[in-house]
């Protein structure tokens, strides 16, 4: 699949440490067949509590407590605030395109956030009101992400986020 992806790793991971604040992040993607399944996913940690995606498909992701404690935890599919025409678009569903994962449930795209985003948009527009993500948070994210691949293909470099993605 490298010249689908024009990428040369089947499993890339990237460490993110967010500026002014304990939160630090480990981001994963497993996107080619390899010996495991496939996996876009997060792990985030704090000095408070940590959340770790679950290692395999269908089983329950992990919060931790601090400490010894960690529970089993459930994301719901959040339906609030869409329009009802487009909940079914929203809803995690068993990927029905098999030349593309196959196996991971994915809604209509990472786990059912497009018709969210597109109606956080929307609304916006009609409403007069800045977005949510605004423009300099969406090029953080997306900048990140990058970035990240970037790092990778230098070997591991710490890459910084450009100043102009950085929230004042």
């Amino acid at each position: 699949m490298h010249a689908r992806y024009g990428s040369p790793y089947s499993i890339e991971t990237t460490h993110i440490k967010f500026l002014n604040s304990d939160l630090c992040a480990e981001v994963m993607r497993s996107l080619f067949k390899v010996t495991r399944q496939y996996r876009e996913s997060f792990d985030v940690y704090a000095s408070q509590k940590s959340f770790e995606w679950s290692l395999i498909a269908g089983e329950k992701h992990v919060m931790h407590m601090g400490g010894e404690d960690a529970v089993h935890v459930d994301i719901p599919d959040c339906l609030d605030g869409l329009p009802k025409e487009v909940h079914e678009f929203a809803i995690a569903r068993p990927e029905t395109d098999h030349s593309r994962h196959g196996y991971e449930i994915l809604g209509t795209g990472h786990g059912g956030a497009y018709p969210h985003m597109i109606n956080e948009f929307l609304s916006a527009l009609m409403e007069g009101r800045e977005p949510y993500p605004n423009a300099v948070r969406a090029a953080n994210i997306t900048c990140s992400g990058i970035l990240s691949h970037e790092s990778a293909l230098r070997g591991g470099e710490i890459v910084r986020l450009p100043e102009w993605t950085i929230e004042k």
